[in-house]
C-alpha cells in the first residue's frame, strides 16, 4: 500500500478525490505523514476504518467510492469479503493479487453476480512477484545442487506453498530416457531435498523483504 500511496501522492494530489483504507486509522494517518514527507507534497485523503473480517464496514467502504484498489492480502484470506462487498455495492474492484487457485475460486463464485451488478473485477492487474521469482530461484538452486530435472507437485494458498520436490534423475540404464526410479513415477525428494527447499524458499523470502522496490514513474 505505501508504493500505491506514494505514487498517488505524486501524482494526483489535488486532482482525485482519494480515500485510503485500514484496519487501524492511527497507522493510516502515520503513513500519510510519511508519504508527504517522501513525495514532498501535501496529502490528506479520507481515512476509512474498515478491518477485512467486518462486513458492514466494507460493505460502507465500497458504497462510499466507485473503484476499490486493494493491495491487503493474502487475499485468500482477506479479499474474498472485500470483493463480494464491491459487488454487493455496485462498486468495481482492481487489486494487485498472485494468488492463482484464489482467482480461480471467485472467478468461479461471483462472475455472474458481478456481471449483473455491472461491476467490473480486475483481478492481478499488477501481481506480487516474489511468489513467482521464490518458486523460480528455489528450482534453479535445486538444480544447482543436484544437477537434476525437478518438478513441484503440490498447491498454493495464503500466500504459502505446501507440496513436494520430484527429483528425476539421469539416464542409468543408457537406454537414451532419464530414469525415474521405476513404475514411469518421479522419485521422492529426500528429506534433505525437503529441507533445502524450504531454506531456499526462506531464504529467498527474507532477501525480497529487505528489498526496496521503487513505483515506476
Amino acid at each position: 500500500g505505501r508504493l500505491v500511496s506514494r505514487y498517488l501522492a505524486a501524482r494526483t494530489a489535488g486532482q482525485l478525490k482519494i480515500g485510503v483504507a485500514g484496519r487501524s486509522a492511527a497507522r493510516l494517518q502515520s503513513l500519510f505523514a510519511e508519504v508527504e514527507q517522501t513525495a514532498g507534497v501535501r496529502w490528506s485523503p479520507e481515512v476509512l476504518e474498515a478491518p477485512s473480517d467486518d462486513d458492514a464496514a466494507l460493505r460502507s467502504l465500497a458504497s462510499s467510492t466507485k473503484v476499490v484498489l486493494s493491495t491487503a492480502g493474502p487475499y485468500e484470506l482477506c479479499g474474498t469479503p472485500l470483493l463480494r462487498a464491491c459487488i454487493a455495492e455496485g462498486t468495481d474492484y482492481v487489486d494487485i493479487n498472485g494468488e492463482v487457485p484464489w482467482m480461480r475460486a471467485v472467478a468461479a463464485q461471483y462472475d455472474e453476480a458481478a456481471a449483473a451488478a455491472g461491476v467490473h473485477a480486475v483481478l492481478s492487474c499488477g501481481f506480487s512477484a516474489p511468489s513467482d521469482l521464490g518458486a523460480l530461484f528455489a528450482v534453479r538452486a535445486l538444480q544447482r545442487k543436484h544437477d537434476a530435472r525437478l518438478g513441484v507437485d503440490g498447491h498454493s494458498g495464503a500466500g504459502c506453498v505446501a507440496g513436494s520436490v520430484s527429483k528425476s534423475g539421469g539416464d542409468d540404464d543408457g537406454d537414451g530416457d532419464r530414469d525415474n526410479g521405476g513404475g514411469g513415477g518421479a522419485e521422492q525428494p529426500r528429506a534433505s531435498e525437503r529441507h533445502t527447499l524450504a531454506s531456499a524458499v526462506s531464504t529467498i523470502s527474507t532477501e525480497l523483504a529487505h528489498t526496496q522496490i521503487d513505483a515506476a514513474p
